[in-house]
Parts: C-alpha cells; structure tokens; sequence
C-alpha cells in the first residue's frame, strides 16, 4: 500500500527537518509561507500543491500525440474542444521512528491509489505551482485527509508497524482531457471522435485516442479512407475486387466457389439448383428454363428441375392455366413440374410422344412449348400461338 522516499535526518516532523526534505524533491521554503486567503495547513501539518513534472499543462503539448495516431490520405483531421481539467489527488507523507518518509496516495473518493497508477502519471516526480485552494475548501480538506489517515493506520495495526507521524499533506493537480477529433473531406465533416482520458496517459503512451469504427463492417482503426462512393472506413477493412479491380469494404466481396476469387456480389450468380454462387461466365445455360446453373449440372442440356419427375396436380394454379393455354395438351397426362417466382414448367405423357410448357408468372402467359417423339432423345420446339 506504501511507497517509500528518501528518509530524513531525524523522525521529529520539525519544520526545519521538513524544509531539507522539501529540498530534496526540488521544493524550497517559500512554499510553506502563509498566504491569504488560500489553505496552506491542513490537520496541523503543510499543505503543498504541485503537478507531475511530465503532466501536460496545455492543450498544444497533447495535440502532437492524439493527432499523431491517424492517418486520413485525401483528408484531414483536427483536434476540438478538448479541455485539461485538473483534478486533485492527496498524498499523505509520513515518518516512522527511524526517520523513514513514505507517502500514501488517495484519490477524491478516499480510495488508495495504486503504486502503478502513481508510476505512471508520475505522482512522484512533482514541480510546485501557484496556491488553487481557497481558505473555504479547508473543511473539505481536512475530511480527506482524516479518510486517508484512517486507512494509513488501518494499514500500520495489520502490518504490526510502530507508529508514523503525518509532516504533510500535498495536493496533486492532474489534468484530466476531453475532447473531439474531427475528420473532414474539403470542407465536410464526415466523423468525429470523442476521447477523455488522464493527460499523462495520453502523453506516455499508456492511452491512445479511441480508433474509428467502421459503421459497416465494424472493423477499428487508425488509418482511415474514403471510398469511391463515400463511405469512410479504415485502410484494414478493405480489400479490391478481383473482377472490377475497384477497392471496395471486404465484407462487401463474396467468394466465387469455382475460383475462390473474391468480388463484389453482383459480379457472382447463384445457381438455382446448388445453391452456390459464381461468375456467370463460368456457368452453363439450361435450354428450357434458360438458368445459369452450375457446370456439370446439365444433361441433354437440361437442368435437374427441367428433368424432375415430381408429379404436379393440374386441377390447381398455375398448372391448370398452362394446360388451358394449349389446345393439345389434354392429350397428354403423368403430369410433372417445377415452378419459382417468375416461370413454370409442366411436362406430360402420351404414348406417342412427350410435351414441355414453359409459362411465366404470375400471369401464367405460355412462352413456349416443346415436344419429342417417344424413343427420341432431341426435342422440336413448337410454335405458341
């Protein structure tokens, strides 16, 4: 819970054995004068106020570090509204016997801070600064540090410690930053980013600003782009077409089962018999249907559909109006068929010959018809009147 410091001389908290310790951490007695109107005791001991040497003081001293981050080729981006507010820590700083120093870190909820978190904000390497708090805060003041001296001697009884005398108390200011990065191209803004985060984390690396999220695929990134038809995404969320050559999003691309070759969806065809997609010109043509199918799936130039030998009822639609739409159909019978949302076909026996409707739908106009003569392989389209 503790960190230790250089010990001093002797462990009576004299102000004169606090003045060399002042001295060694770079601070001088001026600190410790009276000044009106502001609280320079707290519980009987100084009241020092200083900053972290490394903490950002203002604005142009983070600017560099968040910007630095993105990269927006065709674009631009710059810092807004972004604020260094300084929040307060306590540090109590104690002797043992010995003439040990050690301090105690506390946060404004009276929670300890962690030895990581004083590392690296750099709680312990500290510059003074002109006096903050005003006389009226004194009572708050005091509260805090009886928070943190409880829990100190909370610490000292479980550890089995002897006792430590308080010789001050330091408030800490560290600035907390907020604010927006804005993207534009030429004048317009096409994203903004809010970040907020302690200055010192930002400015050591420990914190970055928060990456652009692309809205489509949901990839993060700091190399941002601008797509041919204006969608802003980032440099990792994109991938090129193998078809058109264009750059697109890779959620975007859709592999060709044949080739494996990425491209842009309405490059590929889905075969309506397997159900996968590829490039049209891979694929085969059914002679009735005139659906692009998967190679191999063709027999006498036919389909598995246009094949089928799935009976059918032709007392219901659409079978029964393209049964009407031809005169010489009611020779025929042993009905089978298959239908989607834009064609039919119906095919029917006699003992001569077979016959092929094909309609369209939903209007049930009759496009074409085909027969064969039974023993007969090829079919003869016939003319629809």
């Amino acid at each position: 819970m503790s960190l230790t410091s250089d010990a001093v001389e002797s462990s009576e908290p004299t102000l004169e054995r606090f003045v060399q310790w002042l001295q060694q951490i770079g601070l001088s007695e001026t600190h410790l004068q009276p000044a009106a109107g502001f609280v320079t005791k707290v519980g009987g001991v100084p009241l020092l106020e200083v900053v972290p040497a490394v903490d950002p003081q203002h604005v142009r001293e983070l600017s560099g570090v968040l910007l630095g981050c993105y990269q927006f080729p065709g674009g631009r981006f710059e810092l807004a509204g972004c604020t260094l507010d300084p929040r307060p820590f306590l540090r109590l700083s104690l002797t043992d016997q010995s003439g040990r120093l050690r301090h105690f870190w506390f946060g404004t909820d009276g929670q300890e801070c962690q030895a990581e978190f004083v590392r690296r904000l750099g709680l312990n390497n500290l510059v003074p600064i002109e006096r903050r708090l005003r006389a009226a805060e004194e009572g708050r003041l005091q509260q805090w540090v009886n928070v943190g001296l409880s829990q100190v001697n909370s610490l000292l009884a479980a550890s089995a410690l002897g006792p430590e005398k308080l010789i001050a108390a330091t408030i800490v200011w560290c600035r907390w930053s907020e604010g927006t990065i804005v993207f534009f191209v030429k004048d317009r803004v096409v994203c903004r980013l809010r970040f907020s985060g302690w200055a010192g984390d930002f400015l050591n690396g420990h914190q970055s600003p928060p990456p652009y999220q692309c809205l489509e695929s949901g990839c993060t990134g700091y190399n941002l782009t601008l797509l041919e038809d204006g969608t802003l995404t980032t440099v990792e969320a994109t991938a090129v077409c193998a078809q058109s050559g264009q750059r697109t999003l890779a959620c975007r691309l859709e592999r060709c089962s044949l080739t494996g070759k990425s491209v842009l969806a309405g490059y590929l065809t889905k075969c309506p018999i397997q159900g996968e997609k590829m490039l049209p010109d891979l694929m085969q043509r059914c002679g009735w249907c005139q659906r692009l199918v998967c190679p191999g799936s063709l027999e006498n130039q036919l389909c598995s559909d246009c094949r089928t030998e799935q009976r059918v009822d032709v007392s219901v639609a659409p079978w029964r109006g393209m049964i009407a739409s031809f005169p010489q159909a009611d020779r025929y019978g042993a009905w089978v068929g298959w239908k989607d949302d834009s064609q039919a076909i119906l095919r029917g026996r006699c003992l001569s010959s077979e016959i092929a409707l094909q309609a369209s739908l939903p209007e049930v106009k009759l496009r074409k018809v085909w027969r064969r003569f039974r023993f007969r392989r090829r079919w003869g389209e016939l003319q629809v009147d």
